[in-house]
């Protein structure tokens, strides 16, 4: 089990108090809020990271004692996101991800993990025929859905020169174990961004870490992106809202879920209006443009939060009917669909 490198915890008092502990990463300002038992009966942790809140939820109790398991396995779980957003951040100076896209064309020694997330990333650009690719990171940077900032035609047509996911090409060497993994881009100017699929693989990673850790169950929430594995310590299933996207309190549809994953991508977290049209980050390979779709949100429930992650944002771009279709024409796949009329549209496997 990796150690929790760089993590300073301490326990607050137990005299009727909330029960919320204190920690920073040395050397960052970032905190992590810890709860060492709710009323539920969880340990919890919240902390910033991938641009989002992250929150996980633990069992306090494990064989009816209280231990400090649980919070040492949310301690471990925040070491590894905090070791995954050094590789793979696109902004952050050193990462694997910085690495490639400063390259030129020579190869790129990266860690397995950055390796693995690229891979993925090429798959699912490779499955969604255009409406994703992981090469948008020329053409992303030239956004800013905070400010309301868009780019000029000619700056979008410039970095839409540079995008496409076969410019990049990954090779590796021996085993998982003693391996090395490479990466080299055919275009110099090519930039990478995994931010659309990275969070997935990540959940499921956190998963797989709290279950070796001894959890009999959990639930990991990464800004939207939401894993879950065991069921509830009472024997029922993880009630998972989905997200109204026009902003009503109450959830357009509830997933019950013992394990797997439930991802949506949509329009309403970042976009801004401009010239009475909504300006959102869900963005056209061919043009660089918000996609034009009849979708207010995309929620996919799948076994695993990769692929829930790494086709949300395709079947957002595919729109309702196309969407529909697709889901129903697999197994391990459901859907819930917001038209950007409020209607919710069910797949079958979730009626």
């Amino acid at each position: 089990m990796p150690a929790a490198v760089g993590i300073r915890r301490q326990r607050a008092r137990q005299d009727g108090g909330t029960g919320v502990l204190e920690a920073s990463m040395e050397g960052d300002r970032t905190c992590v809020e810890f709860d060492e038992c709710d009323a539920n009966g969880f340990a919890s942790c919240r902390f910033f990271a991938f641009d989002t809140v992250v929150s996980m939820r633990v069992p306090a109790y494990v064989e009816q004692e209280r231990t400090s398991a649980a919070l040492d396995a949310l301690e471990g779980a925040v070491g590894l996101c905090r070791r995954f957003e050094r590789l793979l951040s696109r902004t952050l100076v050193g990462s694997d991800v910085w690495g490639v896209n400063r390259s030129t064309g020579e190869l790129v020694e990266v860690d397995f993990d950055t390796w693995e997330a690229l891979r993925d990333a090429k798959r699912f650009s490779a499955e969604s025929e255009g409406a994703f690719d992981f090469t948008m990171g020329g053409v992303t940077c030239l956004w800013d859905f905070r400010k309301g900032v868009s780019p000029d035609r000619s700056e979008l047509a410039e970095a839409l020169g540079h995008v496409g996911w076969r410019k990049i090409e990954l090779f590796e060497t021996g085993g998982r174990s003693g391996g090395r993994r490479f990466v080299r881009k055919a275009d110099a100017l090519t930039c990478v961004d995994v931010g659309g699929t990275a969070k997935g693989l990540i959940a499921d990673r956190v998963c797989a870490f709290l279950r070796e850790a001894g959890m009999p169950c959990g639930y990991v929430d990464l800004g939207g992106n939401i894993a879950v594995f065991g069921g509830k310590p009472d024997g029922t299933p993880w009630l998972i809202g989905v997200r109204d996207p026009f902003g009503c309190e109450d959830a357009v549809a509830i997933v019950a879920l013992r394990d797997g994953s439930v991802v949506t991508s949509g329009v309403s977290e970042r976009s801004f209006l401009r010239d009475g049209a909504l300006r959102h980050h869900i963005l056209d390979p061919t043009t660089g443009m918000p996609v034009d779709a009849d979708l207010a949100s995309a929620t996919l429930v799948a076994p695993t939060s990769v692929e829930a992650d790494g086709r949300s944002t395709m079947i957002f771009a595919l729109g309702l009917d196309r969407a529909i279709r697709y889901v129903e024409g697999r197994d391990d796949l459901e859907a819930v669909l917001v038209d950007v009329k409020g209607n919710v549209h069910v797949t079958s496997g979730l009626l």
